[in-house]
């Protein structure tokens, strides 16, 4: 949510920061009466089913089903209507995301459910309550602002343009597959100038915490875990915080794990599968010893299309466990594809770790090569 501070206007920085370095007499800003444009699109939304609110500890997850997800920004704080602050986790899709709760003063207490129809807007917009906003005092230096939100030192009035961080990346690729382990996630950052201070900080997939940055235009390291995602779809969020001369910046990357998906050919009745290095054997009727080939790590299956070449047999597709089951077209012909649910049953990945896997088998025997997508 900016906010203007025009016309030389002066508000005394209450925030607790450091005063900004004395940059010497400067002109006033003057900041025009906007000109009315052509309207854009609303920067709110409404909740179309109910939630609960997560406990304030930043890190639990809630989700939340909406109309709209497209104005929304990772980690932009949101006001919910009657459930008060939050900031934006991720975004699943565009009806679909997920809050963290800070525990704000003002907020509903955890556990409680919201119903649907509520108000999600920027951070603060709901007001009318009186009490605690939560929000931070107006900053001291004319320009517009946006709000925005550090994991270890709050929230901020963020002044718009300058200094800049200018890339942000991990060492450990992402998606990683379910039960890889890693010791330690290298990092390199770049930004236009050095920023006066910066730190790193991490949670998600193993034990939280932060470390110092040396500030530079280039700035590299490390921290140490161990970390690991033992469920599909478990998620490490790692968060640089660059303080310059002219406000805070923030970038955030994750690391998600998630499970590969296996596909291929044999004899009909197949009952369960065990992991074989990267891909999977196939076990009873006569599709026993069968080799699906595994994918790489994917998280929404959902699209995901496969090829495969079949003479006099059955097609089989084993993935993660959905309550609702999958359906297939012929990516070619654009037309349904005979495949069904045939087993549900506990597969052992390639790092050990169980999890619930849905088997999906031919209805009829085939030959031919078949480009097959996931459709539901």
């Amino acid at each position: 949510m900016p906010i203007h501070l025009a016309n030389g206007q002066v508000v005394p920085n209450t925030t607790g920061l450091p005063a900004e370095p004395s940059l010497g007499p400067q002109p006033p800003v003057f900041v025009p009466e906007p000109v009315q444009g052509t309207p854009g699109a609303n920067a709110y939304t409404t909740t179309t089913s109910t939630f609960t609110v997560p406990v304030g500890d930043d890190a639990t997850p809630a989700t939340l089903t909406v109309k709209d997800t497209s104005w929304i920004a990772i980690g932009q704080p949101l006001f919910i209507q009657t459930a008060g602050t939050f900031t934006a986790q991720s975004i699943i899709n565009g009806n679909t995301f997920t809050i963290v709760n800070s525990g704000l003063s003002g907020n509903a207490n955890p556990g409680t459910v919201i119903g649907q129809g509520a108000k999600v807007s920027p951070g603060g917009a709901g007001g009318g309550g009186g009490g605690d906003s939560g929000l931070p005092a107006a900053p001291g230096i004319p320009g517009t602002y946006n709000l925005v939100k550090d994991s270890i030192l709050g929230l901020f009035w963020d002044l718009v343009g300058g200094d800049n961080i200018l890339s942000f990346s991990l060492g450990a690729s992402s998606p990683q597959v379910v039960g890889t382990p890693l010791s330690t996630v290298g990092f390199t950052a770049t930004s236009n100038v050095a920023p006066l201070s910066a730190s790193i900080a991490w949670s998600g997939g193993g034990p939280s915490g932060s470390q110092v940055v040396t500030p530079s235009t280039t700035m590299s390291g490390s921290f140490s875990g161990p970390f690991n995602g033992l469920t599909n779809g478990a998620t490490m969020t790692v968060q640089l915080t660059c303080i310059f001369v002219d406000g805070m910046r923030m970038t955030p990357q994750t690391i998600v794990w998630a499970e590969r998906t296996f596909q291929g050919v044999g004899g009909a009745g197949a009952t369960g599968a065990t992991a074989s290095g990267t891909n999977a054997a196939l076990s009873g009727g006569s599709a026993g010893g069968t080799t699906l080939v595994g994918t790489a790590p994917i998280l929404n299956t959902v699209g995901q299309t496969f090829t495969v070449a079949a003479s006099n047999q059955k097609v089989y597709d084993l993935v993660p466990h959905t309550s609702t089951p999958h359906t297939y077209v012929d990516a070619s012909l654009h037309i349904p594809f005979g495949l069904s649910l045939s087993q549900t049953f506990s597969f052992l990945n390639e790092h050990g770790v169980s999890e619930s896997w849905d088997l999906y088998e031919s209805t009829y025997t085939l030959t031919g090569t078949y480009n097959i997508t996931r459709a539901t």
